[in-house]
């Protein structure tokens, strides 16, 4: 049986994780014309939109349970870490802030990336306490 809360936190985090891309977009992070590294960075996103959508359709069905949230949660949370907060890139949450013309709307797509990364991590925790409730 599907748990509608865990379905919930989910889609907020395809939410957030819908504006980040956008947020990416619109600072060119893609690059126009298109390079080879942007049409890479393209094909994760969607890789990763379809792959969260057969999740939830699969966890909806009962066919797989909470514990694939468990495991897409701590990888997109590691890999959020490593592409924004880890000291080797440069795509850092201030640089973020610091690439848009005003200073709150730099900061409203930095608000984005950290919510995208509190909603990945609460929803990793309640589908771990699902998991090991369900033992």
């Amino acid at each position: 049986m599907c748990d509608r809360r865990l379905i919930t936190l989910v889609w907020l985090v395809l939410l957030f994780s819908a504006l980040h891309t956008s947020d990416h977009v619109v600072r060119e992070n893609l690059g126009k014309p298109l390079k080879p590294a942007s049409i890479s960075s393209l094909l994760v996103s969607v890789l990763i939109y379809a792959l969260v959508g057969l999740g939830l359709y699969l966890y909806a069905r009962g066919i797989i349970g909470p514990r694939i949230w468990v495991i897409a949660g701590c990888l997109g949370f590691v890999f959020g870490m490593l592409a924004h907060l880890s000291p080797f890139t440069d795509q850092t949450v201030r640089s973020i802030a610091a690439a848009y013309d005003t200073r709150i709307v730099g900061w409203l797509a930095a608000s984005v990336f950290v919510a995208l990364m509190a909603s990945m991590l609460a929803t990793t925790l309640y589908a771990t306490y699902l998991s090991r409730k369900a033992m």
